[in-house]
């Protein structure tokens, strides 16, 4: 498991503010399941990836380029019960859904302002077995915390398969802040479901990778509107093709061919150590280049991640 969090992140619990870089907030219980009705869940705003404006074209992946800074770390995956289904590569909508590891993807719904929205997301290993990750914009952007934190694994046409998971917790590692899109992930911590059981003995928890080598086959899961109208999880399968050539602090995002695009933000980048050996979570859909429509970027994880995932699974 990961180390106690260091100079990593920042969470504000119940009003009161932790000493260390960062930031994060509780999200309010009550009323968030009455809130979204049917209705409002059709009616929510897919979220688009940021468009990366004015950035040099993305440098060519380097496959024996730098090695990664940092020991490569991972955490395992958890099945709920019984065996992993594997999921088929290629384009399209994602095979049978309600087995794991499909299973643990999934729309999260949230409110900012007087606006509705829905991003994806994916339950990941943690200690206490409740916590997604996602995009970082989907968490805080533009200086405004997500509110009325809904997740609901295996969404399909309005189907809720496993039930609603209500946030509790949210926090995004501290370069966030300022935007840098190589820490546009976040990690959100759940409360428990409706029958009193935890989001991760529900749906499983999919293994989270940290300086690992780039070069990797990543399966793309999210809810795109450009496929399935998003209402639909769908996948895409690709290797590694680039690193983003904008310069910020950190390590430069991955770069695959994937072309989904709003609603699919936050969701999941896995790939397997080797047959029947994962999967592990390497990144999430962050943005994408106008100057190259055919990619998709998500952050490189690094340390930061298993820190932020531990964080968020305190109480």
């Amino acid at each position: 498991m990961a180390s106690l969090l260091g100079a990593a992140i920042l969470l504000a619990c119940a009003g009161s503010a932790v000493g260390m870089p960062g930031a994060g907030t509780t999200l309010e219980p009550e009323g968030v399941r009455r809130y979204w009705t049917p209705r409002r869940m059709a009616a929510a705003e897919p979220v688009e990836a940021p468009v990366a404006t004015g950035a040099p074209a993305p440098r060519p992946a380097a496959r024996r380029g730098p090695r990664p800074g940092g020991v490569p770390g991972f955490l395992p995956p958890t099945p709920p019960r019984g065996r992993a289904a594997g999921s088929r590569r290629g384009t399209g909508e994602v095979p049978a859904q309600r087995r794991f590891p499909q299973r643990a993807n999934g729309k999260l719904f949230f409110t900012r302002g007087k606006r509705r929205y829905v991003c994806s997301a994916v339950v990941v290993q943690s200690p206490s077995d409740d916590v997604v990750l996602t995009a970082g914009h989907c968490v805080r952007y533009r200086g405004r915390w997500s509110r009325r934190v809904l997740f609901v694994p295996a969404y399909r046409r309005g189907a809720r398969p496993f039930g609603l998971f209500r946030g509790a917790a949210a926090a995004v590692p501290r370069p966030w802040l300022a935007q840098n899109p190589n820490y546009d992930y976040g990690a959100i911590r759940l409360r428990r479901g409706s029958r009193g059981r935890r989001v991760g003995a529900v749906t499983g928890e999919v293994g989270v990778s940290w300086n690992y080598p780039r070069d990797q086959l990543y399966r793309i899961i999210g809810y795109p509107v450009n496929y399935g109208g998003g209402e639909r999880m769908w996948g895409c399968s690709s290797r590694f093709r680039r690193r983003d050539g904008r310069r910020f602090a950190g390590p430069a995002s991955l770069g695959v061919a994937c072309r989904m695009r709003k609603g699919s933000s936050g969701g999941g980048w896995t790939y397997d150590r080797a047959p029947g050996n994962g999967p592990f979570v390497a990144s999430v859909t962050s943005h994408y280049h106008p100057r190259d429509p055919g990619l998709l970027f998500g952050p490189y994880f690094d340390r930061r991640v298993p820190e932020l995932i531990r964080y968020a699974s305190r109480r």
